[in-house]
């Protein structure tokens, strides 16, 4: 979901601040439920589902940038091991505390795995299996629910880690005729993903919104979205493409053009087709637009985005019951603070640590 200082030798700040402002689309979204479909305002925050698609394509873009280098002239074993080590340590030490933390406080407080609607319970079918899963944060490739419910997304995305050296030798390194392939079935994917969300019974705020569950829909949604984000960055490289996506009116008609997409109630499908262009043209902007997006409160919260996303349903509750005793303006104001403190603690105290200490020695010597 996010990437940290271990690896800002090439951080682009607008980048960074995008993410910090879908974390924030993300988290409204959670917070003050609202149907798609009756207005703008319930068409942009009611599909903030679509901003997780935003996070899997801006994945594939940093990757892309910072280790696509490892995999250009073919598979490396080391080189695929310390990957993994790093990806590993940038997303494991927060997702196990959290883990923990929400299975403790289930037994503590329910006894068990079914509760249903009650605060940091963790729903469990199938408790030896699905906690074993999420132990090696596989459980979202189609076998069981996630124990933290929105660390669905972090499973897919380790599925993505261990495909990305051959998504980079086919996607960046290969012909332009398998890029071009490349995208078209990171589109079919997605198409795919819309189709199923049809006819599987479940609810779905949108064409787009897949997640955890007994289901391969997750992992197609993902895979499609972070392949895009690999194409961007090999349009990244171009320096035509790049010289293009760089002009500030450019890049202000592509922020304006997915703002209004979500305002007009496009199709989910176009607009997770538009992210890899929105990310491509603040990845070059120079002018004004790519500094509004890249402005200290964005870029902060863009660091903290990973400890937001995992802790935010912790609050959603208390959000609701401090709403009627004490207004829905100051009980917001309680629980967003309360979620960037947490956030901000979990940061400094649980992931830079963690981080740390799981790269203090490369697996393979380089």
């Amino acid at each position: 979901m996010q990437h940290g200082a271990a690896e800002r030798r090439g951080e682009i700040r607008a980048l960074t601040g995008l993410r910090g402002i879908a974390a924030v689309l993300v988290t409204a979204y959670h917070f003050y439920p609202v149907a798609p479909g009756s207005g703008i305002w319930s068409d942009t925050l009611g599909r903030g589902y679509l901003w997780v698609d935003l996070f899997f394509c801006l994945s594939g873009f940093v990757l892309a940038s910072n280790y696509g280098a490892l995999f250009a002239n073919g598979f490396s074993g080391a080189a695929f091991a310390n990957f993994l080590q790093r990806r590993l340590a940038r997303v494991y030490p927060l997702y196990a505390v959290v883990f923990v933390v929400q299975l403790a406080l289930t037994v503590l407080l329910y006894g068990d795995f079914a509760h249903r609607q009650m605060w940091a319970a963790a729903i469990l079918k199938h408790p030896v299996r699905d906690i074993g899963a999420n132990v090696l944060m596989v459980q979202a490739w189609g076998l069981a629910r996630s124990v933290t419910g929105q660390a669905w997304s972090v499973s897919i995305e380790w599925a993505a880690y261990i495909a990305f050296p051959l998504l980079v030798g086919v996607i960046l390194s290969g012909q332009r005729r398998r890029m071009i392939g490349a995208g078209g079935v990171a589109l079919l994917l997605l198409a795919l993903v819309a189709e199923f969300d049809l006819h599987d019974g479940a609810y779905h705020s949108g064409a787009m919104d897949a997640y955890d569950g007994a289901r391969i829909t997750p992992l197609l949604r993902c895979f499609g979205d972070f392949m895009l984000g690999l194409l961007a960055a090999r349009g990244h490289r171009l320096p035509r493409v790049a010289a293009a996506c760089g002009n500030n009116a450019v890049v202000l008609l592509t922020i304006s053009a997915v703002a209004a997409m979500f305002a007009l109630g496009a199709p989910d499908l176009l607009i997770c087709a538009a992210f890899p262009l929105l990310v491509l043209v603040l990845s070059v902007s120079k002018g004004a637009a790519g500094a509004l997006v890249a402005n200290p409160v964005a870029y902060r919260i863009g660091e903290l985005s990973y400890g937001s996303y995992l802790l935010h349903s912790f609050l959603q509750v208390p959000l609701q019951r401090l709403t009627p005793p004490i207004g829905g303006l100051a009980a917001s104001v309680v629980c967003w603070g309360a979620l960037f403190l947490s956030a901000t603690a979990a940061y400094r105290f649980i992931e830079m640590p963690g981080r740390r200490l799981m790269q203090r020695r490369p697996l393979v010597p380089a």
